[in-house]
């Protein structure tokens, strides 16, 4: 696999993208006029991504990976910031434009299960798309789903059209679920966790599905995972987020074998390795991760972290590039 370290142009480009939840309250309390609290789900997180490449984004649950990934296409409404995409800012989009920018930045949903209309045939739910945007004549539609459905290995697909979605396997389903997002030939695809739904036997296929695919069209991936082994697997580059913002961002091997920021290296120090007698990295960290809604004053990870310092308890680290192509946002790194 070619690693891409710097591309002269990016596909998507964010810059500041801010998304904040407002944090329901009870009705006396909106009387008393108690100040709107908000969930920073993600908190000015600025990033390239360049055509081709596999983007793995990393971190536990509740760091905000998902819910970037989805305000990075515009499936939720951005609080603040842009992305760039073909020179367009698709956050300043509306009506039709957004509509023709929308089909070619996809998605591909955790849970085959929740994400296909049990109610479709598999024809229906990969030809929704394209009936929506009229990509195809009427007479093409069966065609064009078809070569889909061939693509992500549902072959023959004549076996496949007419079922519904009940009479496949989790793995058939999540083909199903790339081909939908396939089918209108987009240049970028979020892919949220996967696989992590499905049996470990037949995760394998359908990851090589995804590889397979970014070879024959050139298709552009983030790729989420809580799993950073996963992540070297199948990314190009590796970002790593923790309670709303980017950590640390380099070269897939680079990051798993020369981690930088404390918090990777607990991530990396987490992953089971085969050999007992191998010697393994001893970083721990304490707790689980804070509320977003009020998250540690300067270095988010500071209550967690076996190395912070009073630095890091009141200014927040930018990140910044310490190694070519290697960015991490720690005040261990500050030149002085």
């Amino acid at each position: 696999m070619i690693k891409v370290i710097k591309m002269p142009e990016p596909l998507i480009k964010a810059i500041n993208v801010k998304k904040y939840f407002p944090v329901r309250m009870s009705f006396i309390r909106s009387l008393k006029g108690e100040e709107q609290k908000w969930v920073k789900a993600v908190d000015d997180i600025s990033i390239d991504i360049y055509p081709k490449e596999i983007l793995g984004l990393a971190g536990e649950s509740g760091s905000g990976k998902t819910t970037f990934g989805r305000t990075l296409i515009r499936l939720i409404e951005p609080t603040a910031g842009s992305v760039i995409y073909k020179n367009v800012d698709i956050f300043k989009l509306k009506g039709s434009e957004l509509k023709n920018y929308r089909r070619k930045l996809q998605i591909i949903f955790q849970d085959p299960y929740d994400s296909i209309n049990p109610r479709l045939t598999i024809r229906d739910v990969v030809a929704e798309g394209l009936l929506v945007n009229k990509l195809v004549s009427k007479d093409k539609v069966d065609e064009a789903v078809a070569s889909a459905l061939e693509d992500v290995k549902l072959t023959p697909p004549e076996e496949f059209i007419n079922r519904y979605p009940h009479e496949l396997s989790g793995g058939q389903r999540q083909r199903v679920a790339i081909a939908r997002a396939l089918v209108l030939k987009p240049d970028f695809i979020v892919a949220d966790e996967p696989v992590s739904m499905l049996d470990v036997s037949i995760r394998a296929e359908v990851l090589n599905v995804m590889l397979d695919l970014k070879e024959k069209y050139g298709i552009t991936f983030l790729f989420i995972t809580h799993d950073l082994a996963l992540a070297k697997h199948m990314s190009d580059r590796i970002a790593v987020m923790y309670l709303g913002k980017l950590v640390e961002l380099a070269d897939s091997e680079k990051l798993i074998d020369n981690p930088l920021h404390p918090y990777t290296q607990a991530l990396i120090a987490a992953i089971p390795i085969p050999d007992p007698t191998a010697k393994k990295a001893e970083v721990k960290i304490k707790g689980e991760i804070p509320s977003p809604i009020n998250p540690p004053s300067g270095c988010r990870f500071h209550p967690r972290c076996p190395y912070v310092f009073d630095r890091c308890k009141v200014e927040e680290p930018k990140l910044k590039e310490v190694e070519p192509g290697h960015f991490v946002a720690c005040h261990l790194y500050d030149k002085p």
